[in-house]
This record gives structure tokens, sequence and C-alpha cells, in this order.
């Protein structure tokens, strides 16, 4: 007969929080948000209960991880810096729906805008001499971003010589007349999955342009931002 170990008992004055928040970390990327909002509040009541029976020395439940907290441990499928710079570089500038593309692309890769948010910005909304751009969420939401020169200078390309003239406000319209704004996030859509064919790149998953968001938010952690500075961004993309 094969030989079983057996399991180790737990010395539960050894528990510390680090470990408590390690595990929920990991189980995160398995189970649903549902899931984890019932470990942590089991957890925190079941740590409680080992404080006042003096099974462990101190109160730890208050820095137990929230269920946000524990999602972002765990970023969602994105795309390498290198995959998101080939996206960019696969669109055709000497064009008038490259330069399109091209801003459009930047804007979600270096603001984490989602595409409704895209569709939505209008001439009124970008105010140059200060370099901020006012996105509009839903129902009445603004917010203020500022705006990077990068990011300025391929929307100022795109208005100088890629837009056509016409009475819409919207800042990036369709490329054949009647010219009118982007009717729809699917456009947008349509654009990033364009880029993707182009550049040959593989997509995470089953794959779609909040990935450039996700590519953001995984840059700005491997840069030093905290999780709860990405957290509070994420109040602004959905992540």
């Amino acid at each position: 007969m094969e030989s079983v170990s057996k399991i180790r008992p737990l010395d539960l004055k050894t528990l510390s929080l680090d470990d408590i928040n390690r595990y929920l970390r990991k189980a995160a990327e398995r189970f649903s948000p549902g899931t984890m909002q019932l470990q942590v509040t089991s957890l925190r009541s079941f740590v409680r209960y080992l404080h006042h029976s003096g099974d462990i020395p101190a109160d730890i439940a208050g820095g137990i991880v929230s269920v946000r907290r524990c999602r972002l441990s765990g970023l969602p499928a994105t795309l390498k810096s290198a995959e998101v710079e080939a996206l960019l570089a696969s669109c055709y500038c000497s064009t008038v729906s490259g330069l399109r593309s091209y801003a459009i692309l930047l804007l979600m890769a270096r603001l984490g805008l989602r595409a409704c948010e895209v569709v939505w910005l209008t001439l009124d909304d970008i105010d140059w001499h200060t370099a901020v751009v006012t996105v509009r969420g839903k129902g009445s939401r603004r917010d203020l971003l500022p705006l990077p020169q990068d990011v300025g200078e391929a929307i100022a390309a795109y208005l100088l010589d890629g837009r056509p003239t016409c009475t819409t406000r919207r800042i990036f319209v369709t490329i054949y007349a009647p010219y009118r704004g982007l009717s729809s996030p699917s456009a947008i859509f349509g654009i990033f999955h364009a880029a993707v064919i182009r550049s040959g790149i593989e997509l995470p998953a089953s794959g779609a342009a909040h990935l450039l968001r996700h590519a953001l938010a995984s840059r700005m952690l491997g840069n030093g931002a905290s999780l709860e500075e990405i957290g509070q961004k994420s109040q602004k993309w959905r992540i």
C-alpha cells in the first residue's frame, strides 16, 4: 500500500496576515468575486474569533484585503509592451484611416480609455492650452485627464491632415461621406482587431480592445505603482 503523507497541523499562533492575504490573492485567480466575498467575510470572522479566544495574539481582521484588491493582484489577460507598440506601429500614418487608427489606439493605450469613451470625445473636450482632456463616462460622469504629448500630437495630426471638414463636433468621424461621428464602440473594436491582424500578434484568451487598458495597468504595476493606486485608476477605467 502506498504511504499517505500526513498533513502537518497548523500552529495558529504562527498564522500571519501575510499568510491570509497571500492565500486570498492566489484564490482570486480561480474563484468568482461572489465566492471571494464569502471567503473574505468568513476569514475576517474566523480570525476575530481566534483573537478573542486567545489563539492568536493580535486582531488582524482589519488588514485582510478586500475582494477588489484580491482581484487586482492577478491582473486580467493583457498585452506585453512590445505587442502594444507593434499595434501602434501597424498604423499607416500616411493615410487618413491610419492617422485615425493611430490616434484612437494611442488614447486607449496611454490613457486607458474605453471604446465608448473614445467614440464620445468631441472637439470641445480637449483643452490644448492646459493639455487636459475631458472624458465622458456613463450618465453625467466626467473625468479630467492629462493629455500626454504623444497622444496630443497624434490627435492634432489627425485633425489637421486626416479628419474631413464636417459639421459634427465628434473628434473621430467616418472615412467616407456623409461624414459623421463614429456611431458605436463596435467601430473601435473593428479598428483594434484590424491592427491586430496587421501586426500579427496573438491575443490572450478571447481578446478585445479592453486589453489595452489592462496593458496600461500592468505597465503601472511594473513601474512601481501600488495595487491601491491602480485600483483608484480602475474606478475611472473600470478594468
